[in-house]
């Protein structure tokens, strides 16, 4: 039994659907759950959260890109959503 789940992504779309898929699903059995997703698919991610009927689906996003950065700068992106993500896991 896994008491919360985060799941991220970065810089693939396509994606969006299937990660948003698994955390409504365990949000749905009881389990509180979290994406995170790069900061430029925000729309599409609340666009699947909607389609998928929950709206309010915990979403974290961190600061795009993603791709290039180095250890460190991923470091400092995660640094600046932690609190966030604490909070999404934890309403």
């Amino acid at each position: 039994m896994c008491h919360f789940v985060i799941e991220a992504f970065a810089e693939r779309g396509s994606c969006s659907s299937c990660i948003l898929h698994d955390t409504i699903w365990f949000e749905m059995q009881g389990t509180p759950a979290v994406t995170i997703a790069s900061s430029e698919f925000n729309s599409a991610a609340h666009s699947q959260s909607e389609a998928l009927g929950m709206r309010d689906a915990e979403c974290v996003f961190v600061q795009h890109p993603i791709q290039n950065a180095s250890n460190e700068e991923i470091r400092n992106k995660a640094d600046l959503i932690v609190d966030e993500i604490i909070r999404a896991l934890t309403k």
